[in-house]
């Protein structure tokens, strides 16, 4: 599991998460490579007034309307990764180069809400299906928690140079607004499991 977030793509904090399958292919001295793939998901939403808004026959009392830009994405990523691994078999540091793939879908959706009348109409939506190549780094500590070799866990922080913020400026959907910001950092949690370990 990983959870990252670091202004990836609006004004407004985003983040997006991710669960994930893969296996270490072997271990040799310090060095025991991995393939994963990984489902990513994510989405924003903001709410802004729109001063030039005026709701019809209240011209003389005019209100502002309020519009609210949403955007959300998923992705499948299938990545590998040459992990480095210092430690015994109790405790492992650990530093994870890792290059990926992602097939990612994206949407944005432009709505307006009339304050009069309190309801949502959606006046514009965009979507687009790209593939990505990205590299992360990251480093962790790996151990044992129960008294079993079966089972060991990690911790990890990473950064990743994913640029979704790229793939939602393609859209053509009012009130998008990129930012300068083009990687995030995150966290994640790791399971490995060894069926031919001792209990």
């Amino acid at each position: 599991m990983e959870l990252n977030n670091k202004n990836i793509f609006f004004r407004d904090d985003g983040g997006y998460a991710g669960f994930f399958v893969g296996t270490e292919l072997f271990s040799v001295s310090f060095i025991a490579p991995e393939i994963e793939v990984k489902y990513l998901t994510g989405n924003i939403e903001y709410e802004e007034a729109d001063v030039e808004g005026i709701i019809s026959g209240q011209l003389n009392h005019a209100m502002p309307s309020k519009s609210i830009t949403s955007g959300e994405f998923d992705s499948w990523t299938y990545s590998i990764t040459p992990k480095l691994a210092f430690g015994d078999e109790d405790f492992r540091f650990l530093i994870l180069p890792k290059y990926s793939i992602a097939s990612t879908s994206v949407r944005a959706s432009y709505h307006v809400i009339d304050d009069a009348r309190e309801y949502y109409s959606r006046v514009e939506q965009d979507e687009k299906k790209e593939r990505q190549s990205y590299f992360t780094f990251g480093i962790g500590a790996e151990g044992h928690i129960f008294d079993t070799d079966k089972l060991s866990f990690a911790l990890t922080l990473h950064y990743s140079a994913w640029n979704i913020r790229e793939l939602f400026d393609g859209l053509n959907v009012k009130g998008l607004r990129g930012e300068e910001g083009k990687g995030a950092i995150g966290i994640g949690f790791r399971v490995y499991f060894n069926p031919f370990a001792r209990l």
